[in-house]
């Protein structure tokens, strides 16, 4: 391989004339001065010291310092030309002899080539000339004249800067950086290539490193140990063989992934193409279906829209969206809704949020009248469905304009508009807060739309009361279940250390962590609300020893959670029982979302008689009292106040029940019902120290008293 033509390189199954190499542009950051150094690490300890002292303690003429090291490697190679073909010196390489000048030739052509593609470091200092040029200089300028050692030095460059050449044609084919996949082979592919031109970049070092080594003998031993003995090139051109065809193999394997790639790429391009005709043709289609469907559409004043919705439904839906909390199936449901209003706009798309506290979200007529409401309006024109306004003059023409849908009459709406959306969905939180005793009826309509029309699809989140699962299991469908989120669990209790440790004194340890999630993970039985409450009682503690024993003394089911939680309250030092107590009361027979900044009023009265206030009671405060089962949400302003507010409610609807499962029934913390009468002694209170307040609310006042009157004694 001493002999190789330097005029061609085989790279990749492909014969590559080293002319090309012109046409690259020069790299000013050498992309191989990574590899190089990387290879220098993995060096025996012997050669990467003999590398880095001879470099450090090069000791160069005054003449070389402001010289390109490109300039000064070839000109001393230039140099060991003229003295070759001066002496007419020859060397023998296998049967046949050959002039040293040639040799010196072909180290020339290879040099040429790398001050083209800009590879050669332009550095004077040894320690910032990069490897290996620094060393290549080095043994030209420290070889001694005479033709053996001539001879050597040629035979061994020539076979060395052909390998370092090879490598950056390789380096030029997969640059770091330009092939970036997701592709597992290739990327295995791509490493077991850098491998394998880190294995000749180390061959080549330790070939410096062992001829450095002579050089640093004197003279007369250098004569009898020889530059490069023949043996030594042999063994260097077989290695070098070797691990050449080990990175030609490894740069070809790289180069059908790379390939296959690009098939998959044009297959998928020529099958766009493909379908470009079809797509016309369907065009076509949906433009003669849009404008049959558009025939089905009403064109109305906005005014009179607006009278058709409310007469619909009256309830503000949007609202209930836009406020959805928690971290269970309301949030879910929250998340499903917002999918298909950003990624299908088209769908018809109805939601409705149950809530047992509020009569009107509670009645199946309701739910069905606010899906006819939200069905009616085109999604794109300022239009309503022709078989809702036909319903409206129907009542208006019989005098009966004022009177609502009847349940059937919304399901016989809602099964023609099934039929003029390309898809139908209906979304339904909160199932077992309809009334019990119709909450079946509700079902089945469900059922028949869905058997009615297969472009209807039906989103339900509930509990699993039994008359609910009784229905449902009668019909196909698909089910989520406690037991699918537990993966979500785990993700929300990790996050919650994650963040607690920020400001823990003494963080939890990693194994301590995963003790947490995996017992919370089994104990949970897929109930979010009981991992958060055992969650924030187990962040509480501070020492391992207790957050242990607390993992062995988890209550069984969210009773048993609730019973130690009011227990705990209970037992607090202070007015925070009593706090606890009037929050809890407040809340539970408030007929109305209960304002923040209200509340800690409110409490404070009830808790000094309604005269004296606890001036220093504040959210934060009633908060604490009692133990995260209350939260602070926003809420939209009730009484036509424009704006939002924030409200204190139950932190889950199992809180509510809870109580109301104990009001009177002996509990430390049960909540006295009714309690009317002290709410509206310190309401009173509140009012009469806001002068100038009757004035405003008294065209308000009447219209809620009914919101009122069902909660009185």
């Amino acid at each position: 391989m001493v002999g190789s033509p330097p005029g061609t390189v085989s790279v990749a199954g492909l014969s590559l004339s080293t002319s090309t190499a012109s046409t690259i542009s020069p790299s000013q950051d050498f992309p191989n001065a990574d590899l190089w150094e990387d290879a220098r690490n993995q060096l025996s300890e012997d050669d990467k010291k003999t590398i880095t002292q001879t470099l450090s303690t090069q000791e160069l003429p005054p003449s070389s310092l402001n010289t390109p090291i490109s300039e000064t490697i070839l000109e001393a190679v230039k140099a060991k030309r003229e003295e070759s073909k001066k002496s007419r010196w020859k060397v023998r390489i296998g049967k046949a002899e050959v002039e040293l000048r040639g040799v010196a030739d072909k180290v020339i052509v290879w040099l040429d080539k790398f001050k083209q593609v800009g590879d050669i470091a332009v550095s004077a200092d040894p320690l910032h000339a990069g490897l290996p040029w620094a060393g290549i200089r080095f043994l030209l300028q420290a070889a001694v004249a005479g033709q053996e050692q001539t001879a050597a030095l040629l035979s061994g460059l020539n076979r060395v800067l052909y390998v370092m050449y090879r490598c950056r044609l390789y380096e030029l084919l997969f640059q770091p950086g330009q092939h970036k996949s997701s592709d597992q082979n290739l990327r295995l592919a791509l490493g077991n290539f850098r491998t394998a031109l880190l294995d000749l970049y180390k061959l080549v070092l330790h070939f410096l490193a062992v001829a450095m080594r002579v050089c640093q003998k004197n003279k007369f031993e250098r004569t009898l140990a020889a530059f490069w003995s023949p043996s030594d090139i042999l063994k260097f051109e077989e290695d070098c063989q070797a691990t050449e065809d080990r990175a030609e193999k490894e740069c070809q394997n790289c180069e059908r992934y790379l390939q296959g790639q690009e098939r998959t790429e044009s297959s998928q391009y020529r099958t766009i193409l493909n379908d470009l005709p079809q797509l016309k043709n369907l065009k076509s289609s949906i433009d003669h279906i849009d404008h049959i469907v558009t025939e089905v559409w009403e064109t109305l004043q906005e005014d009179r829209i607006c009278d058709i919705l409310m007469w619909i439904s009256k309830l503000p839906y949007q609202d209930h969206h836009q406020f959805a909390s928690g971290a269970g199936k309301t949030k879910l449901v929250s998340r499903v809704i917002d999918h298909i209003k950003d990624n299908h706009p088209d769908y018809g798309l109805a939601y409705f949020y149950c809530k047992r506290d509020d009569d009107h979200r509670r009645d199946p007529e309701n739910i069905l009248r606010s899906f006819v409401k939200q069905l009616s309006k085109f999604p794109r024109k300022n239009s309503l469905h022709q078989v809702v306004v036909k319903a409206h003059q129907e009542y208006r023409f019989t005098g009966g304009a004022s009177a609502k849908l009847s349940f059937n009459q919304s399901k016989e709406i809602l099964s023609q508009l099934t039929h003029d959306y390309s898809k139908f969905v209906m979304v339904l939180d909160a199932l077992d807060e309809c009334y019990e005793e119709s909450r079946g009826d509700l079902i089945d309509v469900f059922n028949w739309l869905v058997t009615q029309s297969d472009n209807v699809k039906i989103f339900v989140a509930s509990r699993r009361d039994d008359d609910i699962k009784w229905q449902l299991e009668r019909k196909s469908n698909i089910g989520i279940g406690a037991t699918h989120n537990q993966g979500d669990i785990e993700r929300f209790v990790n996050e919650r250390i994650e963040n607690a440790q920020k400001t823990r004194r003494k963080p939890i340890s990693r194994e301590l962590k995963q003790d947490i999630i995996t017992t919370l993970y089994e104990k949970s039985g897929g109930m979010f609300q009981w991992a958060a409450l055992q969650i924030e009682q187990i962040l509480g503690l501070a020492l391992e020893i207790d957050i242990r024993k607390r993992l062995g003394q988890l209550p069984k089911g969210l009773k048993a959670a609730y019973d130690e939680i009011f227990s705990k309250i209970q037992a607090a030092e202070g007015s925070n029982p009593d706090i606890a107590h009037q929050a809890f009361e407040w809340i539970l027979h408030s007929p109305v979302p209960l304002d923040a900044l209200v509340l800690p009023d409110l409490i404070s009265r009830s808790l000094s008689g309604g005269t004296n206030l606890v001036l220093d009671l504040d959210i934060d405060i009633i908060l604490d009292a009692c133990c995260n089962l209350l939260v602070v949400d926003q809420y939209k302003v009730s009484f036509g106040v424009e704006g939002r507010s924030l409200e204190f409610r139950f932190a889950h609807l199992s809180v509510q029940e809870y109580i109301e499962e104990h009001t009177d029934g002996g509990n430390a913390l049960s909540v006295p019902q009714p309690a009317h009468s002290k709410h509206a002694v310190a309401t009173l209170g509140f009012l009469s120290e806001l002068s100038g307040l009757f004035e405003r609310w008294d065209s308000d006042i009447p219209k809620h008293t009914g919101s009122y009157e069902h909660q009185g004694p």
